[in-house]
């Protein structure tokens, strides 16, 4: 493994990952992860990075992701079965219900738009969280991505509680993105929330974990404070977007 992150986002890396300055001892730490193991999905040293990264060098925290990593996958065949067969998503790829915007923030970070609005009944959670995986896998690849990670933006004009087919393993599709991917999650900002999503919201609060609640940005209806951290030119118009 050599390192391609430019200087600027290296030093990122150092100051707010752990990430050593040098390449030996980055190898070092991903050697130590990966005996720690034992057989793995991938090989690759770049694909061990990903969890150290994610963990900020902790080897501990570092190992614990990368287990439930692997574990996480014969816990949710619903989700990974369809990972397998993206085929079965071609509903929720033209829907427009999830996406990346063309371009990042000045911080660096990616933003994902989710606006479960428009979904109907052939889109199940599991559809909208394998899409998601497999998003989220292919930017993974990128080293800046691992560094900046992605702002969510959870539009939730027209939401209802018909628009995300109720799922009997919610917990374990929380402990997905909290626990089982080697992802930085940065702000999650809420908008055109309504009565059902404050009821949706005791629903999943207790599966929560203190670091994603303290993520999250409630804006109702006012994008003032959402045009602060997104700029406009990557937000679409319904959410005063340019």
């Amino acid at each position: 493994y050599e390192c391609s992150l430019s200087p600027p986002m290296l030093a990122r890396a150092i100051a707010e990952l752990n990430e050593p300055d040098n390449n030996l001892d980055r190898l070092k730490a991903i050697d130590r992860l990966k005996e720690k193991y034992g057989p793995l999905l991938k090989e690759d040293d770049a694909f061990i990075l990903r969890f150290l990264r994610a963990r900020k060098f902790d080897q501990r925290k570092a190992l614990k992701l990368l287990q439930k990593y692997h574990t996480i996958r014969t816990e949710l065949p619903e989700v990974f079965n369809r990972v397998k067969e993206p085929e079965r998503l071609a509903a929720i790829m033209n829907s427009g219900t999830l996406y990346f915007s063309n371009g990042r923030t000045k911080t660096g970070s990616w933003v994902l738009m989710f606006k479960p609005g428009p979904m109907n009944d052939i889109i199940s959670a599991y559809d909208v969280v394998a899409y998601s995986v497999l998003c989220i896998e292919k930017l993974l690849e990128n080293e800046e991505y691992q560094i900046c990670g992605s702002i969510t933006i959870d539009d939730l004009k027209d939401f209802n509680l018909t628009s995300l087919s109720p799922s009997s393993k919610l917990k374990k599709m929380f402990d997905l993105w909290q626990d089982s991917m080697p992802i930085r999650i940065m702000p999650i900002h809420i908008l055109n929330e309504s009565k059902v999503f404050s009821a949706l919201f005791k629903l999943i609060q207790p599966f929560m974990k203190k670091k994603i609640k303290q993520k999250l940005r409630l804006h109702g209806n006012c994008f003032a404070e959402l045009h602060d951290s997104v700029e406009k030119h990557l937000l679409p118009s319904c959410l005063g977007g340019t």
